[in-house]
């Protein structure tokens, strides 16, 4: 089960299948922030998207297939499987609103 609540933002996770690493990133002069994945194995990067709301935390599925960032007000579910296909995401503004992803955790 993913842990929201921290004393200090997760800014890199990793798969706990080992497989799959992820980073949020933010630019002080664009203000825009990205998420890398990556794979593990390799070190090559998966994936990245970017996007004008600040990134705080990132967090994976047990298998690495599923990234949620906690952005401002929000928190963003991110497809890690579908590069070079545009990033697949979905949004939700209330906690509350999120999937169940316990069998994803």
């Amino acid at each position: 089960m993913i842990q929201i609540c921290r004393l200090a933002p997760k800014k890199v996770a990793t798969s706990r299948d080992g497989s799959t690493i992820a980073a949020v990133v933010s630019d002080s002069v664009t203000q825009n922030s990205t998420l890398y994945v990556f794979d593990a194995a390799t070190g090559a990067v998966r994936q990245t998207w970017t996007d004008t709301l600040r990134m705080d935390e990132v967090d994976l599925t047990d298998n690495g297939s599923i990234a949620l960032v906690t952005q401002d007000n929000q928190a963003t579910l991110i497809d890690t499987a579908t590069a070079g296909h545009g990033v697949q995401c979905r949004r939700f503004r209330r906690w509350v609103d999120l999937p169940i992803l316990t069998h994803l955790w």
